[in-house]
C-alpha cells in the first residue's frame, strides 16, 4: 500500500499553476487563433522595445520568419502601427507518417507617442529578422540650453 500526503487544495492549486502557465505562454493577451479542426493558427505577437534619445526614438520589433514585403509600418495622429503577417511551414516525419503543418498569424501593434514624434521623418528597415523603426524629432522638442548669466 502506497501512502500519499493529502492536500484537500491540490486541485486548486494545480488548476491555478496551470492558468498561470497559459497565459505566460501567451504574453499579455495573445490567444491562440485555432481553426476549424482545433490547431493553433497564431498564437503570437512581435516583441518590441521603445527607446528615446535627445533626436530620436528608435522602436525594434522582433520578427523572425517575416518577409519585410508583408509589414505595413504607418504613422497617423501620433498612433505608430505595425501590421505584418508571418507565414510558416513545419513538416515532422515520425514512423512513416508524414505531417504537414502551415501555420501562420497576423499581427498588428500600434503605439501613441508624445506630440514631439515627426510623423514626416521616419525610417523602417529590416535586419536580420529584425524591423528598426527610427523617428526624429521635432527641432522644437530637442532640448535646448539656456546660458546663465551673471
Amino acid at each position: 500500500m502506497n501512502l500519499s500526503k493529502y492536500e484537500p487544495n491540490r486541485f486548486l492549486t494545480r488548476m491555478q499553476e496551470d492558468i498561470n502557465n497559459f497565459f505566460k505562454w501567451h504574453g499579455e493577451g495573445n490567444f491562440p487563433t485555432l481553426g476549424e479542426s482545433g490547431e493553433v493558427l497564431a498564437d503570437w505577437s512581435p516583441r518590441v522595445d521603445i527607446k528615446e534619445d535627445t533626436e530620436n526614438f528608435l522602436v525594434k520589433a522582433d520578427l523572425p520568419g517575416v518577409d519585410p514585403k508583408d509589414i505595413e509600418v504607418t504613422m497617423e495622429n501620433n498612433v505608430l502601427s505595425i501590421k505584418g503577417e508571418r507565414k510558416f511551414e513545419k513538416e515532422e516525419t515520425k514512423g512513416g507518417y508524414r505531417r504537414k503543418e502551415c501555420a501562420y498569424g497576423e499581427f498588428l501593434r500600434e503605439y501613441v507617442l508624445p506630440s514631439s514624434a515627426d510623423s514626416e521623418h521616419i525610417v523602417a528597415k529590416d535586419k536580420h529578422g529584425v524591423l528598426e523603426i527610427t523617428i526624429a524629432k521635432k527641432p522644437s522638442s530637442k532640448p535646448k540650453t539656456i546660458e546663465i548669466k551673471s
